[in-house]
């Protein structure tokens, strides 16, 4: 996180405009955005402060669609954290979520 509020203070302080990507990083978003408020100093352009919030919508025709969509894009956050770059296949995200489901199933009943 302490990179993300060093970057907007950078940018606030160099009168640069700053988008914070809430789907990159959800934590601490009003911490950062604060930062970069509270140092921004204009040097022309832009002249007013405005900094822009981009957020990710999922947007699909069934509801089942939509929890695929949002588990592959979870499971990519996931992969980013342990410094894979690969964006999972619905096939690759089934296959996980299937195992996992079964696990949790197998410990639901032994109890």
């Amino acid at each position: 996180m302490e990179n993300y509020n060093f970057l907007s203070k950078e940018k606030a302080q160099n009168g640069i405009s700053y988008v914070f990507g809430h789907f990159i990083n959800n934590k601490e978003g009003k911490k950062i955005i604060n930062t970069y408020i509270r140092n921004f100093k204009s040097k022309g352009f832009p002249k007013k402060l405005n900094p822009i919030i981009a957020v990710s919508v999922i947007c699909s025709e069934t509801s089942r669609e939509i929890e695929d969509i949002a588990l592959s894009n979870l499971l990519w956050g996931i992969n980013i954290a342990k410094g894979e770059k690969e964006i999972p296949s619905m096939k690759k995200v089934k296959k996980k979520y299937s195992i996992k489901k079964k696990i949790l199933s197998k410990k639901e009943k032994s109890k």
